[in-house]
């Protein structure tokens, strides 16, 4: 990567951490346990209309990220909705 930045610890906009690699625009948002969640959808699509204004031009990817394992459910749940696991 580039250039990672992690975000403020509240009014974080729906990121954790926003990355760039090449032309590609990371918003990740971390999660202690990874369940199929509506709202990490949405609090990500919500960063991109913040940061992404900032990286003009640059395609944007939407991370959900965990530290234990996500099931297939899971897993297939945010690949539906655009975001990676």
């Amino acid at each position: 990567f580039e250039q990672v930045k992690l975000t403020p610890q509240s009014n974080d906009f729906g990121a954790d951490v926003v990355a760039l690699k090449e032309n590609k625009l990371y918003l990740v948002q971390c999660k202690r346990t990874l369940k199929e969640d509506e709202e990490v959808v949405k609090d990500l699509q919500r960063s991109f209309l913040h940061y992404g204004s900032n990286y003009p031009g640059k395609t944007y990817v939407f991370v959900a990220a965990c530290c234990a394992f996500a099931s297939g459910k899971t897993q297939e749940f945010y690949e539906k909705s655009g975001v990676e696991v």
